[in-house]
């Protein structure tokens, strides 16, 4: 903790350096919290889902609950090949391709 002077008046300001340790210490415990308030027993069920096809590379098709679901893969941009006013991509068969492999 260092005491710098203000230009503007004659308080004295405090300036806590802290350390990595510190920020990763603080942010762990942020992170616990958020975790912890989620307790929910609705919350943490989750659904079985199918993979019923592989649209593209980034898209796929599920069957959750006897329901399909059209579900985009976040964070995850292909090449378009089934976009109905564009022309198939470079590489986008070889994308859906590998999605179909992986999934």
């Amino acid at each position: 903790m260092t005491q710098t002077k203000a230009t503007h008046c004659s308080v004295y300001r405090l300036r806590i350096c802290r350390s990595p340790t510190q920020y990763a210490l603080i942010a762990l415990l942020s992170l616990v919290g958020v975790l912890s308030s989620c307790t929910n027993a609705d919350i943490l069920q989750a659904d079985v889902a199918t993979i019923v096809s592989v649209v593209d590379g980034d898209t796929i098709v599920l069957k959750v609950q006897n329901q399909t679901e059209t579900v985009r893969l976040l964070g995850i941009d292909t090449p378009e090949t089934v976009h109905p006013s564009k022309p198939i991509e470079c590489f986008g068969p070889e994308a859906s391709a590998f999605t179909k492999a992986t999934l």
